[in-house]
């Protein structure tokens, strides 16, 4: 079905229009857009009317499920809320519209009543700025029921009440008053008892009236009148009138005020009809139209009168017939009202007993409680003149600007009858739809003087109260907009012709500021509003908070450039920020240290080169070792420990490797396992053969002792196995992840990110360090036992050498590593000199002698003998080198020439023979026997070379020839009996060992043989190699000239010394 908008709709805010502005502004003579000195409009409220709503009501109440529902009204009631339409049709409501956040109005349907709260609702919405919605109801009687916060006021809840007849129902209104705000209207009025003037006219006339039957002239206008004769009762007579169509049960239900369809009599009328008398008729409204008052001032004053409710417009048009028709009627009615109005002097209106405000404040509202008994109510006086009360919900006084308006809302009695005569003309006007609006609107039109003051000035524009900003750049994408935040700002309620004028207020910052551009976080615009609000006046003074630096990674230079710049540089000059002015100048840039070695600079190349140089020396070393493992020297060293020290320090010298660069989870799982396993190889297997060489020297007893290499190395497989589990459960339960920590700098005032290897807990790293200390000290200390070994075992003074020299560096790495803080470089530089020159030295005190002795075997074994016995050498000498002629070969012989005091040899040091040697047997190494027994107390170490004929242990000074391939070792051993031999001379001694340590088995070369000959072709061979096709061959003759030369130089050194 069609629909159109209500009659309230169609008539919101179409009263204030621009004619209307100029019309007002050329007669007073003013201009509406003239504004004072704080920008506000001097006169606000000469505009036209606002298009839309700029405030709402915040009732709580109507978001109530059961506010305003169909079961909350009573007959006739009805909401007509802002947008309702109705049908085409039939004129019934199609839709309600909307009531949430409008202010709802009584509207109870009189005219007075009716054209104040039009004139009300049009200054609300067109000037102030609310939606009004409309509640249809009868009467006010239970106006604040439905203003408060139970019962009808969670059903049908209200806020204003524009006019409420107050006196006949101040114990109805009083309950619910508390949450109510009362006051007066502007205008009075007085109910009371009329009849027709024409009525009084005639009862005044007495026994001349043409229309009753009086005895003498009566007063009609008087109260008193009544009970002194029937003559007027008989006048105004019940029985004139049919009451079955004057009376209506909807206007007062039957048991309601005494009603029986629709009538009620006093108490005297009750009586009256008892005794066959009559009642005379009075005209009633509604049973709310001040309830119980007339009906108990006629009955306690006896008066016998019979109360009909015909409703308003039934009353009137009933009294409005008789009048025309010279009848008698009574009736109850107030002024001011049109209906007085429209028949100006035609109603005189019936005093009864003098007002008395005492008993009126005790009306009761009631009336017929009884048939027969007198009322309750004990109103016996009359109508008083009343203040007209307007009621408003306490709801309201939430918003001063609204509550002060309505207190200042009044219409005077000379307003209200100007309204009441225009309604009266514009009524009969059949061109005018609504009357009601109309005279409303001309009154307002007319009268701006008069209420412009009845409204407060809207406040002052500020940001905090009437505008509302936005922060974009608030979230974590990689816009343009997300290095920055952009306050914009735009007013809370917008103008809806013009968003960028306010609505709500005038004057103060009634234009919107321009965004602003910040770096400030967003948290903290939101928290420091007050302070960068102040930035809309005026830019903040520039500070370190308003630039940033950058810093950049490692360069080659191991130097990290922090680089100042403003987070809103100017696009023209990037020296000057957006957001700030004056203040500090933006810093200059500098460099800062790396917090880790990078792999480019010159520090870790040197330190590279340096582990490779050695990783080179130590796998030489290796090979040598491995290759020389059956020769004496290298064999009574433990060759395979040998290789697990090499092992060590290779391992020492990737993690030197492995300490640059940026840190990665390889490189932080893999440089602790460097670093732990290689000093454990190389300070364990110190440790393991010095703890050998303990067991063999401490046995005081001289039993046999058996220490097998496979014993020790399984010493050496415990100390790497608990480090194995530490390492194991370290990288499974806590691994060392790359991690970058925020940290204060100390070269600049800020913070910057270092790149570390973090583990959660130091637990592990200190089970490592107790461990690794529990090694050392263990170590250290059987080195130190072991330090003055016989002189046939010199590797005890280098073993002891060697775990000094871990010890010295483990004191100065520790320190470094958890207690100092140093530039990542130095620190490199520092750690990686002293790991791979501890390396380098352990390696040297445990290798270089021995392949220096190596090196005077080999040559010794090389050589030919070129010495001649001397003149006084004994015959047994001669008889010795004439035994062994047999020996002798045509090849290049060596000479080695000692002087030597050895004793014969005990029984138990004899070793049984060996197969002859043939002559014409190769040049090849014999495999050396060393013979170790114990007799008695003595200890003795006896070694022999196999020689033909047997063992042989000479006396004396000799002189030995030896064929190339063939060597002697000559063993010294002592006696701890006190006619033992002295041991020989130093010299002797340390040329015994040097040759006892270069013991080993080389294949003969004529050029080898020649080298100690001629030290240019030992350099020659020594530096570019010997020419053998064999790669093997020739690194072993170029290994053993160096030694060579070296032994060479030596040798003259200490000739010309001495």
């Amino acid at each position: 079905m069609a629909t159109t908008p209500s009659s309230f709709e169609v008539i919101r805010r179409k009263c204030l229009d621009a004619a209307w502005v100029a019309n007002v502004s050329a007669t007073l003579g003013i201009d509406p857009n003239a504004r004072d000195s704080q920008n506000r409009l001097v006169y606000p409220w000469l505009r036209p009317s606002l298009p839309a709503a700029k405030f709402k009501i915040n009732d709580d109440r109507q978001y109530l499920p059961t506010a305003f529902q169909p079961a909350c009204f009573g007959g006739g009631e009805a909401l007509h809320g802002v947008g309702e339409t109705i049908f085409v049709s039939n004129s019934s409501q199609a839709n309600r519209g909307k009531f949430q956040g409008t202010f709802v109005m009584e509207w109870n349907g009189w005219t007075t009543h009716a054209l104040t709260s039009m004139t009300l609702s049009i200054l609300l919405q067109e000037m102030l700025g609310y939606d009004v919605s409309y509640f249809e109801t009868a009467g006010g009687t239970l106006c604040t029921q439905r203003m408060s916060s139970v019962r009808l006021g969670t059903c049908v809840p209200t806020h204003f009440n524009a006019e409420v007849w107050s006196v006949a129902k101040l114990g109805i209104l009083n309950v619910y008053a508390n949450e109510s705000t009362w006051a007066g209207n502007g205008y009075t009025g007085l109910s009371g008892w009329y009849t027709l003037t024409a009525n009084v006219q005639e009862a005044l006339k007495g026994p001349n009236s043409t229309r009753g039957s009086f005895q003498r002239p009566y007063s009609a206008d008087f109260w008193h009148e009544y009970i002194r004769s029937n003559d007027l009762i008989n006048f105004y007579s019940v029985t004139k009138s049919n009451l079955s169509a004057l009376a209506s049960s909807d206007n007062c239900a039957d048991g309601t005020m005494g009603c029986n369809n629709g009538c009620s009599k006093s108490r005297a009328c009750i009586l009256a009809e008892a005794q066959g008398q009559p009642c005379m008729l009075v005209l009633m409204m509604y049973t709310y139209y001040d309830p119980g008052f007339l009906e108990s001032a006629l009955s306690n004053n006896d008066v016998p009168a019979y109360f009909c409710f015909a409703g308003y417009s039934g009353l009137q048009d009933t009294v409005v017939d008789i009048m025309n028709k010279n009848g008698t009627v009574m009736f109850y009615h107030y002024e001011p009202d049109l209906f007085h109005l429209q028949h100006d002097g035609l109603f005189t209106r019936i005093a009864l007993p003098k007002t008395d405000p005492y008993i009126v404040a005790q009306a009761t509202g009631s009336f017929g409680e009884t048939s027969t008994q007198r009322t309750s109510n004990p109103i016996n006086v009359d109508f008083p003149y009343q203040m007209l009360m307007k009621y408003s919900s306490k709801v309201v006084n939430q918003d001063r600007y609204l509550a002060n308006f309505l207190g200042r809302f009044q219409i005077t009695q000379l307003d209200i009858n100007a309204l009441l005569g225009a309604f009266a003309l514009l009524d009969n006007d059949p061109a005018v739809a609504d009357p009601t609006f109309a005279t409303s609107c001309k009154w307002i039109q007319a009268n701006y003087m008069l209420w412009k003051d009845w409204i407060d000035r809207l406040p002052l524009c500020t940001v905090n109260d009437h505008m509302q900003f936005t922060i974009t750049g608030c979230n974590n994408t990689n816009d343009a907009t997300s290095s920055f935040r952009n306050v914009s700002f735009a007013w809370t309620t917008p103008d809806p012709t013009n968003a960028s004028l306010p609505y709500t207020c005038d004057g103060g910052l009634n234009a919107l500021p321009p965004p602003i551009l910040t770096s400030r976080s967003c948290e903290w615009l939101h928290a420091g509003f007050d302070e960068w609000i102040a930035w809309i006046k005026a830019k903040p003074v520039c500070d370190s908070s308003y630039y940033n630096y950058t810093v950049s990674s490692c360069d080659a230079n191991a130097q990290r450039m922090v680089k100042y710049a403003w987070f809103l540089p100017q696009l023209n000059d990037s020296t000057k920020s957006i957001e700030c002015v004056g203040g500090v100048a933006l810093p200059a840039s500098l460099f800062i240290r790396c917090d880790y070695i990078p792999t480019d600079s010159s520090a870790y190349t040197s330190m590279m080169a340096l582990a490779v140089i050695l990783i080179v020396v130590i796998v030489l070393c290796a090979v040598g070792v491995v290759f020389f493992r059956k020769y004496t020297v290298i064999k009574r060293a433990q060759w395979p420990l040998l290789l697990t020290m090499l092992l060590g320090g290779f391992l020492l010298c990737v993690y030197v490797l492995v300490g640059g660069g940026a840190p990665t989870a390889s490189l932080c799982g893999s440089r602790p396992v460097l670093v732990v396993l290689g000093y454990t190889l190389i300070f364990g297997s110190l440790f393991v053969k010095s703890l050998r060489v303990y067991w063999i020297f401490s046995n005081k007893s001289l039993k046999k002792v058996t220490v097998s290499l496979w014993k020790i190395v399984k010493i050496l497989l415990v100390l790497l196995g608990i480090e194995i589990v530490i390492l194991f459960a370290w990288l499974a339960s806590d691994f060392p992840l790359p991690t970058v920590q925020t940290k204060p700098s100390k070269e600049f005032v800020g913070t910057v990110n270092a790149a570390v290897c973090r583990s959660s807990s130091f637990i592990f790293s200190a089970l490592l360090i107790f461990w690794k200390a529990v090694i050392t000290f263990g170590g250290l200390y059987m080195s130190f036992l072991i330090r003055n070994a016989g002189s046939d075992f010199q590797e005890s003074v280098w073993i002891f050498a060697s775990s000094c020299i871990v010890m010295v560096g483990a004191l100065i790495l520790l320190p470094m590593a958890y207690l100092t803080e140093l530039s990542p470089t130095i620190e490199y530089t520092f750690q990686s000199v002293v790991i791979l020159l501890g390396t380098m030295s352990v390696i040297g005190c445990m290798l270089v002698p021995k392949f220096f002795r190596l090196g005077d075997q080999i040559a010794s074994s090389k050589s030919r003998q070129t010495g001649k016995t001397t003149s006084n050498k004994s015959s047994r000498a001669q008889s010795i080198t004439k035994n062994s002629v047999l020996l002798r070969t045509d090849e290049e012989t060596y000479t080695l020439r000692r002087a030597l005091n050895i004793q014969e040899a005990p029984a138990s040091c004899r070793m049984p023979s060996v197969s002859k040697l043939q002559p014409t047997m190769p040049s090849s190494s014999l495999p050396l026997s060393l013979h170790r027994s114990r007799a008695l107390s003595n200890q003795i170490w006896c070694t022999s070379a196999r020689y033909r004929g047997g063992n042989r242990v000479f006396r004396g000074d000799l002189e030995l020839s030896l064929p190339s391939g063939v060597f002697v070792v000559l063993w010294r051993f002592h006696h701890t009996t006190a006619r033992s031999p002295k041991f020989i001379s130093p010299l002797a001694f340390d040329s015994v060992d040097r040759i006892e340590s270069l013991s080993m088995a080389l294949s003969p070369s004529r050029q080898t043989q020649t080298l100690q000959q001629r030290p240019v072709a030992a350099f020659r061979t020594c530096m570019v190699g010997s020419g053998d096709v064999n790669p093997i061959n020739s690194l072993i003759e170029k290994i053993i000239a160096c030694l060579v030369l070296v032994k060479v130089v030596l040798h003259s050194i200490r000739s010309t010394t001495c």
